[in-house]
């Protein structure tokens, strides 16, 4: 019985050196595959995709990105505001679009604007020429802007038919022009610059006139609350002080008050009256040191003198004290 069991392991292990060593190493990367390997419970496990990877744990999933936060528009009142957050989100959305649409087209009224004053300093140095043409800025900006495109992109009879209608229109004989004879590059920049300066400093006076202009104004009209009747007399005052006849505005509103018939009259009767209202108070004054020193210089027995009964008695007393 031993013998055949001796017999069968004999023939069960490997006859050569390759088999047997093959057959160690075996039992001996068995153990530690089956160490590594990681058990997974059934509460571990998770799903795979279709490569076989693991499926992102539900706790392990990315959060929703935050939407920025609305908030109304700066230009609500406080009131107003608070009640923006109770609106629906698409009436919120609304507002807000509206809003950024207001402030775009502001944006673009500001380019206008700008290019408006731009403008404006551009052509006042010549607005005196631009009124007596009786035309509008804008026209003769236009005009302008047309005459340089026809001299420039017409064709050559085109070109010389208007240049001769500018000229019979400015004045200009062609023929005398051609034969004047040209300048030099020198003289023309000392020219150009004298052009310059002369238009800068017409800029200049005008700036002046215009603040004496504006100093003025403010002072009639300082002057005007008190003077009663200078809606009647501003013409006369006007042509006394540009005449030289009057040194300021007092002057010129005396002297045309006093030459007008209707405005002297009543300077006269508020003179009167003023006189008769010192006078009256002259007479009071006057009665009544009379009565004082009356009494004082009289017995208690003797008559006191009688005190002025009329206006023209107080003015007497007055004036013979």
């Amino acid at each position: 019985m031993e013998g055949d069991l001796a017999t069968q392991e004999t023939q069960q292990e490997p006859q050569d050196l390759r088999s047997v060593l093959e057959s160690a190493l075996d039992k001996q990367e068995a153990p530690e595959a089956q160490s590594a390997a990681p058990t997974e419970t059934a509460a571990e496990a998770r799903a795979r995709d279709e490569a076989g990877r693991f499926a992102p744990k539900p706790e392990e999933a990315k959060p929703a990105e935050q939407l920025p936060e609305k908030r109304p528009p700066s230009s609500w009142k406080k009131d107003a505001a608070a009640e923006f957050d109770k609106l629906p989100a698409h009436v919120q959305d609304e507002i807000l679009r509206r809003e950024t649409d207001f402030h775009r087209g502001i944006e673009g009224f500001k380019t206008h604007a700008d290019l408006g004053k731009s403008m404006e300093r551009a052509i006042q140095p010549y607005m005196q020429t631009i009124q007596s043409l009786g035309v509008s800025p804008d026209a003769a900006v236009s005009k302008l802007l047309q005459a340089d495109h026809i001299l420039r992109t017409s064709a050559p009879d085109q070109k010389a038919a208007y240049l001769s209608q500018l000229a019979q229109e400015y004045g200009i004989d062609l023929g005398q022009a051609q034969a004047m004879p040209q300048k030099d590059p020198y003289t023309l920049q000392l020219e150009q610059r004298l052009a310059q300066i002369q238009s800068q400093q017409q800029q200049f006076m005008q700036s002046q006139q215009q603040q004496q202009q504006e100093s003025l104004n403010s002072e009639i009209q300082q002057f005007a609350k008190d003077a009663v009747h200078f809606e009647a007399v501003r013409e006369d005052m006007a042509a006394l002080l540009q005449a030289g006849r009057a040194k300021d505005l007092k002057d010129a509103y005396d002297m045309a008050v006093y030459a007008n018939p209707q405005t002297r009259q009543a300077l006269l009767e508020q003179q009167r009256q003023e006189a008769l209202k010192q006078a009256q108070s002259a007479a009071i004054a006057a009665r009544a040191k009379s009565a004082a020193v009356s009494v004082r210089g009289s017995s208690p027995a003797s008559g006191s003198a009688s005190a002025p009964t009329s206006l023209r008695a107080a003015l007497e007393a007055a004036f013979n004290g």
